[in-house]
């Protein structure tokens, strides 16, 4: 029986870490950076941070031990709310960054419609 749990925890974890390794290379992508693991993202969306812990509890059969390591990588030492007071940035600066030099390519002196 046990085995066949297992078997089950180990497959449906396996999932989901093939989905939050796109989550984690569609934030990279976009925003280069934000899985950087003192960013606020990086603490929601990166293999040690919120998603990671509760993948681990559920690949392990612990989900409440996965609760309460996704509650540290919040408020915990080195969590969301630490990397914050200490200027860790929210991990979207990549993508703004882009976003605003492509709108200054287009609308800028020399853009596009400057």
């Amino acid at each position: 029986m046990l085995g066949g749990l297992s078997g089950l925890l180990g497959g449906v974890s396996s999932l989901l870490w093939g989905g939050q390794d796109v989550i984690e290379n569609v934030a990279e992508t976009v925003s280069p950076g934000a899985t950087h693991s003192e960013t606020t993202t990086g603490n929601l969306l990166n293999n040690g941070g919120l998603l990671g812990d509760l993948i681990t509890g559920i690949e392990q059969g612990d989900p409440f031990g996965g609760i309460g390591d996704a509650y540290r990588d919040i408020i915990g030492p080195g969590g969301v709310v630490n990397d914050l007071g200490e200027g860790g940035g929210l991990g979207i600066e990549g993508f703004l960054g882009t976003a605003l030099g492509t709108a200054d390519g287009i609308l800028g002196d020399g853009g596009l419609l400057g």
